[in-house]
């Protein structure tokens, strides 16, 4: 050993430097080999474990919530049969949680309702409340999911401070928790938003609130205002006109004053979709002074309204508009104005020529959606 550690050090330097380089390699294979042998080891010992248990799952659920006849549904469970199975280990829990899971998925209504009983009657959710408390966000994000999907109501100062959480996947699964399993209030969560809620999250939370028909969408016009966060904002504007909340109309006028054009154009489109007459002439008073994007914006919205009162101002920003997306909407917004326009759409047809008597005849076009 000592000769060689001789012979090594008098070796050139890009030798030396092979020979550990290949014993590193070397090692490092010989390790990574161990780890796949341990894994392995694992995963044969656990499948030996899991595998009667998760038939003993199977055959249970089958019997008592497949194959139970819808007769005897104020019937209780068969609980005795399932509480044999190991449920005092974690690991049969989840084997069962899992199984329960995949059959709300896979089934809709009466055998929904029923896996989701026995989940209930099993108290199996106190591991995945107690998930919420963990220092590892994909624990916290496993227990979220578990309750989301079997909508289970737990206590919102439990899942509150989640929605503010350091990990985005948290925070979006607690605010997705929120809006599908409140009991009362499932979008008061807002109030505490202090980071971005990001466009797929509100596609997602958008698309959980409309779904709800057990409570009545709450009144979005509290969140429209400065002092929150300017996503909340935005996405508040969006419900307020998908719901119809007229009440909202005062606090999205007063949108129109603020410095975020995201939200002062979504501000106007809102009126427009609610066709909010009394914002008219604020609306026109401040067209001149608004950039290309809100003033497409309030000429729309003046067609969404309708009322005619606008109908001169249209025509002159037809006329005189160089842009060509706003002489676009202009025309658009006159034709939406049906038989209130018509006097003023043949004029126009007659006088126009070129571009403007092209623009025209699209917009006449009821083929042509956009």
């Amino acid at each position: 050993m000592v000769e060689v550690k001789e012979n090594f050090i008098y070796l050139p330097t890009f030798i030396q430097g092979a020979i550990l380089v290949s014993l590193i390699a070397i090692t490092g294979i010989l390790i990574a080999y161990l780890n796949i042998l341990l894994l392995l080891v694992v995963k044969y010992f656990q499948d030996r474990r899991d595998g009667p248990v998760i038939d003993q799952i199977d055959a249970l659920l089958l019997e008592h919530i497949v194959q139970r006849d819808i007769s005897e549904e104020k019937l209780p469970l068969a609980l005795g049969e399932f509480q044999q199975l190991p449920l005092h280990h974690s690991w049969a829990r989840e084997l069962l949680v899992q199984k329960i899971l995949h059959y709300r998925r896979n089934f809709s209504g009466y055998v929904s309702d029923l896996a989701r009983t026995l989940y209930i009657d099993l108290r199996l959710s106190r591991d995945a409340r107690h998930k919420l408390s963990s220092s590892r966000s994909k624990k916290i994000v496993e227990g979220l999911g578990e309750l989301f999907r079997m909508e289970m109501t737990v206590e919102e100062k439990e899942v509150l401070p989640l929605v503010n959480h350091r990990d985005r996947y948290v925070r979006e699964m607690a605010r997705c928790y929120f809006a599908k399993c409140s009991a009362e209030h499932p979008m008061d969560f807002l109030q505490e938003i202090s980071k971005p809620l990001l466009t797929w999250e509100q596609v997602e939370l958008f698309r959980l609130i409309t779904q709800r028909t057990d409570i009545p969408a709450p009144s979005f016009a509290r969140w429209i205002d400065p002092a929150m966060h300017p996503s909340v904002i935005s996405f508040s504007l969006k419900l307020a006109a998908h719901f119809h909340q007229f009440d909202a109309i005062p606090a999205m006028i007063s949108m129109l004053k603020t410095d975020n054009l995201e939200q002062r154009a979504l501000a106007i489109n809102s009126l427009g979709k609610l066709m909010a007459l009394e914002a008219e002439p604020e609306l026109v008073k401040i067209y001149a002074d608004q950039p290309l994007s809100c003033k497409k914006e309030i000429l729309k919205a003046l067609g969404r309204i309708g009322s005619g009162n606008q109908l001169e101002f249209l025509r002159q920003q037809f006329l005189e508009s160089e842009e060509f997306d706003l002489k676009k909407h202009a025309a658009k917004s006159i034709v939406n104005h049906k038989a209130l326009a018509q006097l003023m759409l043949k004029q126009l047809q007659e006088q126009s020529v070129g571009q403007p008597h092209i623009i025209l005849q699209h917009c006449l076009n009821p083929l042509i959606k956009y």
